[in-house]
């Protein structure tokens, strides 16, 4: 059986055809999804390999974002879009039930903004699954620049860890991953959540209003036009569109040449640079 990454990646990728003629390969869903759950059951209680947790991330958040820019050339597919947004919300789903796993006292902790916020991986869980997240960060009477500048100096230890790491933490990495493309919708579009979102029984519940509103936006949006950034299109655009911290993240997550660095290597200096936007 093929891994994630194999098939995320490997000689056969999606990707390529989406491009070209705008579907999937023959049974590649079926096979994304029986990978998916089967690495998730292997995995270890608090940490994901960095391959998996790129291919899933790359699956769910870029591929629709491959089929966009394949219908721009002339090769819309409204069949294999409604796929993959199916495979996003599945990949969505599994990736929350399986940190539900690891919720341990210190993760309780970091949404509620206990003392263990000081730790930077947990600040970053903080700002953007727990009472930190945006909204509620202004509705406290903060501004976004200054959550954007909490969220920056956290990633700044964080990110750099990721870098040069095979095993990456579940919270910080799902964190990281809900600011890019979750709360960058929120930042980017004007548009109004619920204020008492569907009931859940999910990891989910423990997390405030705002984010659990979130993720209904994004995962049963599944017939939304998207727009260049792969994002459903729900609002106009937004004056907020500065405080996205998108690019920044992105620029570890999706890069899938990752390796060890040195302070002083061309990966670690990008990395500074890439934090000025």
């Amino acid at each position: 059986m093929k891994t994630l990454s194999q098939l995320v990646f490997g000689p056969n990728r999606p990707d390529q055809m989406l491009m070209t003629i705008g579907s999937l390969p023959d049974g590649w869903p079926t096979q994304y999804e029986h990978a998916l759950q089967v690495e998730l059951s292997d995995s270890s209680c608090n940490s994901w390999q960095r391959s998996f947790a790129q291919a899933a991330h790359w699956a769910s958040m870029y591929l629709p974002i491959r089929l966009n820019a394949a219908a721009q050339l002339g090769h819309p597919n409204i069949d294999t879009l409604k796929e993959l947004r199916r495979l996003s919300s599945v990949t969505e789903r599994a990736l929350f039930a399986d940190i539900g796993r690891s919720f341990l006292r210190s993760v309780e902790d970091a949404l509620s903004g206990g003392a263990v916020c000081e730790e930077p991986d947990w600040q970053l869980v903080y700002l953007s699954l727990g009472q930190g997240n945006p909204v509620n960060f202004v509705d406290r009477g903060g501004t976004l620049d200054q959550w954007r500048q909490s969220f920056v100096a956290a990633w700044d230890f964080i990110g750099a860890n990721l870098r040069r790491d095979d095993v990456w933490p579940k919270w910080s990495f799902m964190a990281a991953r809900f600011a890019s493309f979750y709360w960058d919708l929120w930042f980017t579009q004007n548009i109004q959540l619920k204020d008492n979102p569907s009931p859940r029984a999910d990891i989910l519940s423990r997390m405030p209003v705002p984010v659990q509103a979130m993720f209904e936006v994004i995962v049963e949006q599944a017939g939304s036009k998207l727009n260049n950034s792969g994002l459903p299109v729900l609002g106009a655009a937004s004056d907020n569109a500065r405080y996205s911290v998108r690019r920044l993240v992105e620029a570890v997550l999706a890069d899938t040449r990752l390796g060890p660095v040195t302070p002083e290597s061309p990966e670690a200096r990008r990395g500074h640079e890439d934090q000025a936007f």
